[in-house]
């Protein structure tokens, strides 16, 4: 079997990266530039704090001044300029208003997170923006999510940013954009677009590696003036070469295969492009790839119950169908569990482990 560590950045999206000059942005100060900061690293702004626009709650807070200097606290560059928020510890929100003029407005909000560090104490989070009207405070949309673990703080995962989207369609009134970050987790490149759309709304991409190939699938929910996608894989996250090319169909699930992974590191996205020759990147996805893995599944294909071995402490167990849905959650007390899975229907399953530290994948067949 596969050891895979498998870091899934942003597991699953509500839309494509976009460009947040896509339209107009409501949002001032959108990627925290101002102040501007005397220094690199840590200038604490505080708790309840008005900064540059926003308003911060809960944290403690900081603005992250930086331009491709090694920092230790977070990313070396921010998403956008040379300024990010950071939270120190603890958790918190960040937050603006604005105003939508005309009913019926196509709202389009989103922005980039990522980890702060690696931390003894860290406590996992769930990154994820709201829409609130004002003054009644309800919630009206609500972006995808991603949860941050540890390993998120590691070298390199802590340099990449990952994008959080939604999108509502809003009556005339008063709104509040607001940033829900956990422990040690940074933000950056706010954006609030009106009457934006988008040439594609990538919904789900995501991988899993059996047998020395890495498997991608990808779900889309609706295409505008959208041309083809591009698959591109790299050794160090860093720079990427393109694999092939996948057309545009009538279809909304996609897939392509990269066989003979061999024993090393290897990251993936799609490049989204337009008819124009404009395009975005998906989310990466990151694998490593190690010998003789001691997570197995017994019995695979199985019946009623999936009997796993060779687990790595406490962690969690999950299940999720192909499409990416949860299906099957339990935690892990041993080296050896079972997970009851007799109500599932028949079909191709993903079976995840993570320990805080590392994630690993299986593959198995419900009868």
């Amino acid at each position: 079997m596969n050891k895979i560590y498998l870091l899934f950045l942003c597991l699953f999206l509500g839309s494509a990266q976009v460009n947040a000059q896509c339209g107009f942005n409501l949002l001032n100060n959108p990627d925290f530039e101002l102040p501007v900061q005397p220094a690199i690293g840590n200038n604490l702004t505080g708790a309840n704090t008005y900064s540059g626009g926003w308003n911060m709650t809960g944290g403690t807070f900081n603005i992250i001044k930086t331009n491709g200097s090694v920092y230790a606290g977070g990313p070396d560059n921010a998403k956008s300029g040379i300024q990010y928020v950071d939270i120190n510890n603890g958790a918190g929100t960040i937050y603006q208003n604005f105003n939508v003029t005309s009913p019926g407005t196509v709202i389009n909000f989103g922005g980039y997170f990522s980890s702060r560090k690696q931390l003894a104490n860290y406590i996992n989070w769930t990154a994820s923006i709201d829409l609130v009207a004002l003054p009644s405070l309800a919630v009206v949309a609500t972006s995808n999510t991603r949860l941050f673990t540890n390993a998120d703080g590691g070298v390199p995962a802590q340099e990449v940013w990952h994008f959080i989207s939604g999108s509502a369609t809003l009556s005339t009134g008063n709104y509040r954009f607001v940033i829900k970050l956990g422990d040690s987790g940074n933000f950056d490149s706010a954006f609030v677009n009106a009457n934006c759309i988008l040439p594609l709304q990538l919904q789900t991409f995501t991988g899993a590696l059996v047998n020395n190939k890495v498997s991608l699938n990808w779900k889309v929910a609706t295409a505008t003036n959208f041309s083809h996608f591009e698959i591109e894989r790299s050794n160090n996250g860093i720079n990427f070469i393109a694999l092939g090319n996948v057309a545009l169909q009538n279809i909304d699930q996609y897939h392509f295969t990269d066989g003979a992974i061999l024993n090393s590191n290897y990251f993936y996205r799609l490049k989204l492009v337009d008819l124009d020759g404009n395009f975005t990147y998906s989310n990466v996805l990151r694998f490593q790839n190690k010998m003789n893995s001691g997570l197995t599944i017994i019995g695979n294909p199985v019946k009623d119950k999936i009997i796993v071995a060779g687990l790595e402490g406490k962690g969690q167990l999950a299940v999720y169908d192909f499409a990416g849905k949860l299906v099957v959650q339990k935690n892990v007390k041993s080296a050896n569990e079972s997970i009851e899975v007799s109500t599932l229907i028949k079909g191709v399953y993903i079976l995840k482990y993570t320990n805080g530290q590392i994630i690993e994948t299986q593959k198995f067949v419900k009868e």
